[in-house]
Parts: C-alpha cells; sequence; structure tokens
C-alpha cells in the first residue's frame, strides 16, 4: 500500500471518530441539562409522570357535570345496619304455599297411622280428616302438633291424639336472584342463619371482574314496620250534628295530637282584584258571599292580596307576605299518579368489599328477599385521530379509563399532541356532547383520569408544528456497538478525486 493510501485511510478515520466524539459530547450535555428521567421536549407525544414518589389522583365518572345524567339505581336504597346482621332464634313458622305431611295415630283404628299430605293455601288453612279448615299458617311444626292434638282430644275423636308435623316444601321461605348472576332462579332459605354469600353461591356466584359495583336486596317490610295494617288515617271522628243529613254542618273536636288542619284556599280568579292599598296599612276585605247555606266566617277573618288560611274550615288572619303562600301549581299533575309501595324496602350491598371478606356486609337474607345483581355496562368506545390503531373497542363488562384505552390503541404516532384530545360523550339517545380534555397532563398525574363509557369517541390531535419536530428527530440516527461505517463523503477531496 502506497503511502497516499495510508495517508487517505487516517485522515477519514480521523474524521469519523471527530464527529463520533462530538455527537457523544453533544449527547452527555443534553442528557445532564435535561435528566434521563424526563421527558425529550423534542417529543410532545411522550406522555407519563416519571416521578420516583407515589401520588394518589381519582377517577371520574362524569366529564361535565350538571350535563350528564347520574346513572342512579334504587336512588332510596339504604345502607347495611347491625339489625341486617342479626340471625332469627326462633324456628322456622309454616305459610302459605308449604307443603306439609301431618301424621296422625290411631285416627282409623287402634295402632294405625295415617299420613295426609296438604298444601297450605294463600289463606294459611288446610283440611284435615274429622276436623276441616284449620289455620296453620304463622305456626311452627311443634307448635301445630300441639294444635292438632287439642283439637282431636276436645272433640273426643282421639283420646290420647299423638301427631307429628313436617314441611316437605318451604315455598313461603324462598327468595329469588335475578340479573347478572350465574343462574337466575328462586331458592330456599334453608336456615336460620342463611347469610346473603350462601346465597350468591346457590346463584353460582358473580364474576369479580364483570364490573358489577354494587347489589340490592328488595325486602317486604313487616306490617307493623310499614305502619300498614291498622286502619287509622290520623282524622279525628267528626262530633255534633245529625249523622245522617249530609248536609247538616257538621263540627269537629280539636285532634288529641295537637296538629291542626291548615289549608291555603284561593280566591276566584275572576273576581275583581283588591284596591291598592298603602303599604303599612292591611285593611280587612270583606269577603263576597257565595252561599247562601254556608256559615257566616268570623269577623276577625282578613284575606291578604286575594288568599286566606282556613284552620279547621274556619278563616283565620294572616300575618305572612304573600310569596310565603305561592300559588299551587297545576302544571305536570298526573290524576293517581302511582307511587311507590309503602311496605318495601331496598339494601345496597358493595361486592367488590363483600367480595374481599369484609363480612358487615354479608347480611341475613329472609324468606321473600329479591336479590338484583346489575347487568354491566357492556358496548364499544372509539378510538381516532393520531394514535397506533385507531378502531372501536369493546369495554366487555369492565370500568376502562382514558389511558387504558389510549395503551389499547398502541400509543400515540409520531405527529400527535396529547393535549389536544378530544373526547365525544353520548347524553341521553339524541345529543352528545364535546369536551377537550388534556391527555398529557392526565397521563402525568396532574389532572383525574376518566372512565370511559360505551359509544364515546376519543380523538387525539396534532398542531402545525408537530410534523417538523417528527422530521428533525428522525433526522438523527445513533449506532451502538463495535465497528465502523465507511461513506466516501467523508473521504478527502484528494481521495474522492481519485
Amino acid at each position: 500500500m502506497s503511502s497516499k493510501s495510508r495517508d487517505s485511510i487516517v485522515t477519514v478515520l480521523s474524521g469519523v471518530a471527530g464527529r463520533t466524539l462530538a455527537g457523544m459530547g453533544l449527547l452527555g450535555l443534553l442528557s445532564a441539562s435535561v435528566g434521563c428521567e424526563t421527558k425529550s421536549f423534542l417529543d410532545p407525544g411522550e406522555v407519563g409522570r416519571f416521578e420516583k414518589t407515589p401520588l394518589l389522583v381519582p377517577i371520574l365518572d362524569k366529564v361535565v357535570v350538571g350535563v350528564e345524567q347520574d346513572e342512579v339505581r334504587f336512588a332510596g336504597a339504604r345502607e347495611v345496619t347491625p339489625e341486617d346482621l342479626v340471625a332469627p332464634t326462633s324456628d322456622a313458622i309454616i305459610g302459605a304455599n308449604d307443603v306439609i305431611q301431618v301424621t296422625i295415630n290411631d285416627l282409623v283404628g287402634p295402632g294405625l297411622q295415617s299420613v295426609e299430605t296438604k298444601r297450605v293455601s294463600q289463606n294459611g288453612k288446610i283440611s284435615l280428616p274429622m276436623l276441616g279448615q284449620i289455620d296453620v299458617a304463622g305456626l311452627t311444626e311443634a307448635e301445630l302438633e300441639l294444635k292438632v292434638n287439642d283439637l282431636y282430644a276436645s272433640k273426643n275423636l282421639i283420646v290420647d291424639a299423638r301427631t307429628s308435623v313436617a314441611v316437605l316444601q318451604a315455598l313461603s321461605r324462598r327468595f329469588s336472584v335475578f340479573g347478572f348472576a350465574g343462574q337466575q332462579n328462586t331458592f330456599e332459605v334453608e336456615k336460620a342463619d342463611f347469610r346473603l354469600l350462601d346465597a350468591l353461591v346457590r346463584a353460582q356466584g358473580v364474576n369479580a371482574d364483570a364490573g358489577v359495583e354494587t347489589i340490592y336486596i328488595i325486602r317486604k317490610l313487616d306490617a307493623t314496620a310499614a305502619g300498614s295494617g291498622s286502619g287509622e288515617t290520623g282524622a279525628p271522628a267528626p262530633t255534633g250534628g245529625d249523622p245522617l243529613d249530609p248536609l247538616a254542618p257538621q263540627s269537629r273536636s280539636a285532634p288529641a295530637s295537637g296538629r291542626v288542619n291548615v289549608m291555603l284556599v284561593q280566591d276566584d280568579p275572576m273576581a275583581p282584584a283588591p284596591a291598592e292599598t298603602p303599604a303599612t296599612e292591611t285593611p280587612a276585605v270583606e269577603a263576597p258571599a257565595t252561599d247562601a247555606m254556608a256559615p257566616e266566617a268570623p269577623a276577625d277573618a282578613t284575606v291578604v292580596e286575594g288568599r286566606q288560611i282556613q284552620i279547621e274550615g274556619a278563616p283565620a288572619p294572616v300575618e305572612a307576605p304573600l310569596d310565603a303562600f305561592p300559588p299551587v301549581a297545576t302544571d305536570g299533575f298526573e290524576f293517581q299518579a302511582p307511587a311507590g309501595p309503602g311496605d318495601t324496602e331496598v339494601i345496597a350491598i358493595p361486592l367488590p368489599e363483600l367480595q374481599r371478606g369484609e363480612l358487615q356486609y354479608n347480611i341475613v337474607i329472609k324468606p321473600g328477599d329479591m336479590i338484583f345483581v346489575p347487568t354491566p355496562q357492556v358496548g364499544e368506545y372509539y378510538m381516532g385521530g393520531h394514535v397506533l390503531r385507531p378502531g372501536a373497542y369493546s369495554t366487555t363488562g369492565r370500568r376502562i379509563t382514558l389511558k387504558q384505552a389510549l395503551i389499547a390503541a398502541g400509543g400515540l404516532d409520531q405527529v400527535a399532541i396529547p393535549a389536544r384530545t378530544e373526547l365525544i360523550r353520548r347524553i341521553g339517545v339524541d345529543q352528545e356532547v364535546f369536551v377537550r380534555v388534556d391527555l398529557e397532563r392526565i397521563a402525568a398525574g396532574l389532572e383525574p383520569d376518566l372512565f370511559l363509557k360505551p359509544n364515546d369517541q376519543i380523538r387525539v390531535g396534532t398542531n402545525a408544528g408537530a410534523p417538523f419536530l417528527a422530521a428533525f428527530r428522525n433526522a438523527f440516527r445513533i449506532t451502538y456497538g463495535f465497528g465502523f461505517l465507511y461513506d466516501r463523503n467523508y473521504g478527502s477531496r484528494d481521495n474522492n478525486n481519485n
């Protein structure tokens, strides 16, 4: 090899080494200035917090407060109380539709047994030989045995009556499970200390990953607790007058409870308006006589701006201003609108806490309870804009956050600007709301994340400078390992002319 060739190679290697050292120095300077754990300002699509200290950030259900309607189930549901955990200590009682077996000794002959299988009627009765209809509802097995023995002995049918009672099918002691459960059916309350976890096992459980957060128990209240069955309305009975004459004036005594029925009376809207009077004086206005048969009002009855108060049927003085007694609104009134049952209550049970072993929510299941497991929201959300894999994604019944949706879509592309993210959420049936969200701040923990809902659309935008930053980032290439790349562009001028 000639000396001229060796000089050319040395010159090329020197140039390559110099440029490599310069590049390494520049890279080290940038690393020292911005830090290795800080995202590069040249790549705005890099999202995250990258801090060593932990941070607790909430996750929101609604993006626009006041616009999105709360999806509330059983708004009047109550929480668990200590009384819900107390199991009954008495024996089970017989109820309607139960199938019982009554074995009677010596009825048809000495030493002979008669076996009677009966279904309890809705009125709580069964029919036995020579006794006819007897009441059995509300009795235990032992109490019914004593009752049948006494009836046969009192009628001199059996001298020493001996009977036995067994409940074959306790249809009155059943509960129901419906909704998102393994098996929807009715099941029997097998024992006095039968609890919610026992009921979920009978219904083949609920998937813990299905996104069900609350289950509800619909329970029928006792008649005494619901205030039914007494037949009392609280109104005092009329006294005086002729009870056979409906036109005769009736008087009422003062209620024993001390409460007074107060009624606001609106005057005839077609009557002429009263004359204006000074604000410091409120004269008494004589009410027009509308019915000659009606009793006269007391002389001290006062009318204020067309309204008056009646106490127990007689007008009373009014001292309150007009705003205190607004007119009764008639818009939206529905005649005999249905109301919710007053003898039923709903108990809300947090399912995740129960499945974690917090047994204060493992309440006793009573006969007639209905356990409702809500169906989780199942649907699709849509990722679009500058993500690597745009398209439709299923929620699979689980609650998905915005950050999780971004990861499922493969992250952002090279020109994405996470601060320019838009969420489109459907409101009701025929409306949707557009909301600008800052995905960069959400990923950094500076703003709370969002739970997505079915039909949500997420679009990640860009800006005019993002393509130039992407082109600038792609202009640099770094090699690592051992080896050299020879390029004639790095050769000397004399070498290129050869």
